[in-house]
């Protein structure tokens, strides 16, 4: 839907809906929303969350404590991809990355993002940190 409107639009900027990290591949998310700011030519600004609901949860197969240890190294490592032209890392939750150079490259160097939370300190904390 995003890029439908960025393809008829020039001017708005484009939110994602909150994007729950804590449940999606940091490195998948990363080349899909790359894309989008390409598309948009650099107007994507980024929702993230944990995720509010256990059936979510529940369908990943995914703990309450393992969420929100998932959804701080997603973004951790989502952040580290965009900025970074090469990524070494060892994250807990999927396999490691050597060197990896992750396609296509984004548009803005420096992207907006807003972190969503309803109920909890460390959604704060993980956006105070950023």
């Amino acid at each position: 839907v995003l890029a439908h409107i960025a393809e008829l639009t020039r001017e708005i900027r484009l939110y994602t809906a909150v994007t729950t990290l804590s449940l999606l591949d940091p490195v998948r998310a990363y080349e899909d929303y790359a894309t989008l700011d390409h598309l948009s030519d650099g107007r994507l600004e980024l929702m993230i969350g944990k995720g509010n609901g256990t059936a979510q949860r529940e369908l990943f197969d995914v703990s309450p404590q393992d969420q929100w240890d998932r959804n701080s190294e997603g973004y951790e490592l989502f952040r580290r991809i965009w900025r970074e032209d090469e990524v070494t890392a060892r994250p807990r939750f999927r396999p490691a990355l050597t060197g990896a150079e992750v396609l296509p490259r984004p548009y803005q160097r420096t992207l907006r993002v807003w972190h969503g939370s309803a109920t909890s300190r460390d959604s704060v904390d993980l956006a105070a940190r950023h």
